[in-house]
């Protein structure tokens, strides 16, 4: 949630609000309709945990230079309600595949610690 809030700009409630909307949001983090989706004050809290673990900015690094490896590049994003914003969504967040285990594996390495 926390690489959709970056990419997109979106404050902790409005990325709740949108994995909770969006069918591509709620893909791109893995969760469907029977898994709770994170609030606004568990993204905040993750988000915090991160930063004193000392592994936010390697993340947002990973993230960065998996997608220029894709010759891809992040910018601040909008949300759009067109057929082509969603064929761009669907194909950024397919194209993301292994990167959120990369993910995962260097969160778990830094919050054990």
């Amino acid at each position: 949630m926390l690489v959709l809030q970056q990419l997109f700009n979106l404050s902790d409630e409005e990325v709740e609000f949108q994995v909770n909307d969006s069918r591509s949001f709620e893909e791109f983090v893995g969760l469907g309709v029977m898994n709770d989706i994170p609030d606004a004050t568990t993204v905040a809290f993750f988000r915090e945990r991160l930063r004193k673990a000392n592994v936010i900015d390697e993340l947002f690094e990973m993230f960065e230079n998996y997608l220029r490896d894709q010759g891809l590049e992040a910018r601040g994003g909008q949300i759009i309600d067109a057929p082509s914003a969603r064929k761009v969504d669907a194909f950024l967040f397919k194209s993301l595949g292994g990167l959120m285990e990369q993910i995962n594996a260097s969160i778990q390495r830094g919050c054990s610690g």
